[in-house]
């Protein structure tokens, strides 16, 4: 999502940008399986690809922490409203006016009148799905000259008291909201837990935080296997009980989703320095660049597989869902290479 030349970039951060968006087209597979007799193998199968890539948004937005956060860095207002935050606003239109025509014709149900509709339901975010990211990262990017002030003046324990407190009140609370005894509580302690979208704040922090102090690691391993079996073992335990899937410990600021998270971001940023200067490394930057680009037009092609009746449930859910995931990143990609050969495009929306 940025110019840098190659020998300029945090290859690092890179390879989890590059693991983020594979992760994110496979999560929107992933949930049609959902949809499979619940117990069965293909039920079990595309939860556990589901809730594997679960951290996916979380360290895109740990990536842009990682990026933006550095005091060594200059950002000032002018480029941060005139550049960043106007590209992600002129890209979140342009994208969801395409996606309101895009249906509109596959529907068959394109009008003048519908159209209007259309564009009057996207200047009120009422849009495609998978835009509410760009949303959020909206509300980061205008928190940046303070979330970059306090990083640049905070001491090693403010920073970590601001990331305990952050833990406590905008994911460990409202993970742990609708248990007993929480569920008693009245009045304003009910208003404590940090609004999702606010939240995410809290994950760039986080992002800048680790890029500086990796745990090793056999402790992030420790953490990625911990975090997986939080979001896990409580959806197939709730959801076999209740007869309907349980999406609490799926959210993205979750105990468990967060916890998966950093084990995930520590990995990965590790492999990615590691493999600086390779191929491996050259091939995960080419990935990252096009991750925006990718996340736009993912769903596009979720949409045509499931119109021509290409489903997961093609083949076991095992191998059909990383297999279409395959599938679509590949047509993702090449979409975005030539959507950017287009100067505006390339700048604005890709």
């Amino acid at each position: 999502m940025d110019g840098q030349r190659a020998q300029t970039r945090d290859v690092g951060v890179d390879a989890v940008k590059a693991a983020a968006i594979l992760g994110v087209v496979l999560l929107h597979t992933s949930t049609d399986g959902y949809a499979s007799s619940m117990g069965g193998f293909d039920w079990y199968a595309s939860l556990f690809w589901g809730c594997l890539v679960r951290a996916s948004v979380p360290l895109f937005l740990m990536c842009s922490g990682a990026l933006l956060l550095p005091p060594e860095k200059d950002l000032p207002l002018r480029r941060l409203w005139g550049k960043n935050i106007l590209r992600i606003v002129v890209a979140m239109c342009a994208w969801a006016v395409f996606y309101k025509v895009f249906h509109l014709l596959g529907g068959g149900a394109f009008s003048l009148a519908a159209l209007w509709q259309g564009v009057k339901e996207v200047f009120v975010f009422d849009q495609e799905f998978h835009l509410y990211f760009l949303h959020i990262i909206l509300l980061v990017y205008a928190f940046l000259p303070l979330t970059r002030l306090f990083v640049r003046h905070a001491s090693a324990q403010t920073l970590r008291y601001a990331l305990a407190l952050w833990f406590a009140l905008g994911i460990l609370y409202p993970t742990v909201r609708p248990w007993w005894p929480f569920t008693l509580l009245t009045g304003v302690p009910t208003l404590w837990p940090m609004n999702m979208a606010y939240a995410a704040v809290g994950y760039g922090l986080l992002g800048w935080y680790l890029t500086r102090h990796l745990p090793k690691p056999g402790a992030a391993a420790v953490l990625t296997a911990a975090g997986f079996a939080l979001v896990f073992v409580p959806t197939v335990v709730l959801s076999l009980r209740k007869g309907a899937l349980e999406e609490h410990y799926l959210e993205g600021m979750g105990v468990g989703v967060c916890v998966l998270a950093v084990g995930l971001y520590s990995l990965l940023y590790r492999i990615g320095r590691k493999a600086a200067g390779c191929r491996l490394g050259a091939a995960a930057t080419k990935l990252s660049v096009a991750s925006f680009g990718i996340y736009l037009v993912h769903v596009v092609w979720l949409t045509v597989f499931r119109h021509v009746g290409l489903t997961v449930f093609a083949f076991p859910t095992l191998l059909s869902v990383p297999a279409l995931a395959a599938c679509n990143v590949a047509l993702s990609w090449l979409c975005r290479a030539l959507l950017a050969r287009i100067p505006f495009v390339r700048r604005w929306l890709v």
